[in-house]
């Protein structure tokens, strides 16, 4: 027998899962499936901490510990580079930076944010992510320290 469930509320901290099993035995099928949606929505997920956000601008910021957010509207890209060096050197905890993929034009910035993205992936060290807005963004908070 294969059953398959899904399990969460709505609440703030709720855990969400679908799990899939495939058990011959029919009465041994719901017997797990009650003991694990039982264990599971008795569990909530435990907020990961945000260190504080900063946004860095032209005139810099403290970022010592922070989240920088490092929007690309008025960096050239040429400074990219040397503008997120800048910010891992300063202690960071990560960096967002924040692309709408029109300012700068795509054509502009395309080449050097994807080169500092991949030149950074798999690495240890600051980790960094792409959003669309200043928002936090979940990725980056699930890769702090």
């Amino acid at each position: 027998m294969t059953t398959t469930f899904s399990i969460g509320g709505e609440e703030p901290g709720a855990i969400h899962a679908t799990f899939r099993l495939r058990v011959a035995d029919a009465d041994l099928a719901e017997r797990l499936e009650t003991a694990i949606a039982s264990r599971v929505s008795s569990e909530r997920a435990r907020p990961l901490p945000w260190p504080e956000v900063v946004r860095v601008t032209a005139n810099g910021a403290d970022v010592s510990g922070r989240v920088a957010v490092l929007p690309l509207a008025g960096i050239p890209p040429t400074a990219l580079e040397r503008l997120l060096g800048t910010v891992e050197s300063a202690g960071a905890a990560g960096i967002q930076l924040v692309w709408d993929g029109v300012n700068p034009p795509r054509a502009i910035a395309e080449a050097a944010l994807f080169a500092a993205l991949e030149k950074r992936r798999g690495r240890k060290g600051v980790p960094l992510v792409l959003a669309l807005d200043e928002t936090p963004c979940e990725a980056l908070r699930r890769q702090l320290p």
